[in-house]
């Protein structure tokens, strides 16, 4: 299975659990802290870059992220203060809004991906958004996002997805390939 269709199947499990108004995706994050695949890598030296025009929104990502031992967070409030952090900052990870002012989270993808920015185009991103739809996951996926998280979601659940950026590979896709 190719990492698109890796992407594109945890995506349609994703939309089965959202439209049915399923959450047992945080509850099983909840209740399984201790089984979790981030035990795997060690997060703590993790540089992440926060993208994000809410103060809450920012202040609720890094509270998750310091929940789970992530110390080296950025921040900025824009797409544009983000690229000057990328270019001027080693950054591991980047968390990054869907809707933000003047340049969105997906079309902030497209300019890290193409890399004429940013002395790294292959950082993982990953979006929040409080949308579900599946053009949007779609349109996302297609700019070079690694994860797709909806908001609300827990804290054990943004790590996850974190791991899973990390790693390459979906871990709810582990079993099947």
């Amino acid at each position: 299975m190719t990492d698109k269709q890796h992407s594109q199947n945890r995506t349609d499990n994703e939309q089965k659990g959202d439209n049915n108004g399923d959450n047992n995706d945080d509850n099983n994050d909840d209740n399984n802290d201790d089984n979790n695949d981030d035990n795997t890598l060690d997060l703590k030296e993790l540089r992440c870059l926060i993208v994000d025009d809410s103060r809450f929104s920012r202040r609720m990502i890094r509270d998750a992220l310091v929940h789970s031992e992530i110390r080296h967070i950025q921040e900025a409030t824009d797409a544009v203060e983000a690229i000057e952090m990328l270019q001027k900052h080693s950054i591991d990870m980047v968390i990054a809004d869907y809707e933000m002012p003047y340049v969105s989270g997906v079309e902030f993808t497209r300019m890290v991906r193409r890399g004429a920015e940013v002395p790294d185009s292959t950082v993982p991103i990953i979006i929040v958004s409080s949308h579900s739809e599946e053009y949007r996951i779609r349109e996302a996926l297609a700019a070079g996002i690694h994860e797709y998280v909806v908001k609300p979601f827990s804290p054990q659940k943004l790590v996850r997805h974190i791991v899973q950026a990390l790693e390459g590979l979906p871990s709810e896709l582990k079993a099947a390939c």
